[in-house]
């Protein structure tokens, strides 16, 4: 089964740990008039590259197309995950997002090199989008904390992510808590929105008063490691 998501762009915020107790003030007050949706949750990832980290190289190169592979689940828990493989897409600043629900498991069967291909394998997946998952290897592993805002017409959504953690998973010996570090202090926030409302971002972007990056939290965490 696939889920696809519709195009969107998104534009990255980093947030000094100095100004990220001001955040909730800030969307509150946004002329945008953004008010907080759902409740906070904890959003586990674990990523993967080719052997040379070739996904990670195509970021950092500056390379208009990129992507990303990943499995991603909510909560705490350890078994009776629900996790998604997800084939995140980019040219520029448009995004595409492909979502294939995994059949539930473990967390120690994700991290598990050969159980993992039968959590693939499973979900009837060998190719995604081309890409051959038996040439990727997991890579790292990043969990934060999420809220979400989304502003009074609804054509703007803003997510904030605190505590973002990330683990080497090419160790033999890898844990995705234990091995665990901070990637920094800092707060990253993302403002997403359908490419028809491309004209309204500027006026919303000038009230968010922080430095955009294009860096994902992904390449973030390669170099906070310094796996390469």
């Amino acid at each position: 089964m696939i889920k696809n998501e519709s195009i969107r762009y998104e534009k990255k915020f980093v947030v000094p740990f100095q100004h990220v107790y001001g955040i909730e003030a800030v969307l509150a007050t946004h002329p945008a008039g953004f008010s907080e949706i759902y409740e906070k949750r904890i959003v586990n990832n674990i990523y993967f590259d080719t052997l040379t980290l070739g996904h990670y190289q195509t970021h950092v190169n500056g390379a208009s197309e990129r992507v990303k592979i990943r499995i991603r689940w909510y909560g705490e828990q350890d078994t009776e995950l629900q996790p998604v493989l997800e084939l995140k897409a980019r040219v520029g600043d448009v995004g595409y997002k492909k979502l294939y629900p995994l059949k539930s498991t473990s967390k120690d069967d994700l991290l598990d090199k050969q159980k993992i291909k039968n959590v693939f394998s499973s979900a009837g997946l060998s190719f995604v989008s081309g890409i051959d998952l038996s040439t990727l290897k997991k890579t790292l592993s990043v969990i934060y904390t999420r809220s979400y805002w989304i502003s009074r017409d609804k054509h703007f959504r803003v997510t904030v992510d605190r505590n973002v953690k990330v683990a080497d998973l090419r160790r033999t010996n890898n844990n995705m808590e234990i091995n665990s570090v901070n990637v920094n202090d800092d707060v990253v926030l993302e403002l997403k929105y359908d490419p028809e409302h491309q004209d309204s971002v500027q006026a919303i972007g000038q009230y968010l008063p922080w430095r955009q990056t294009r860096n994902s939290k992904y390449v973030m965490g390669i170099e906070r490691l310094k796996v390469r």
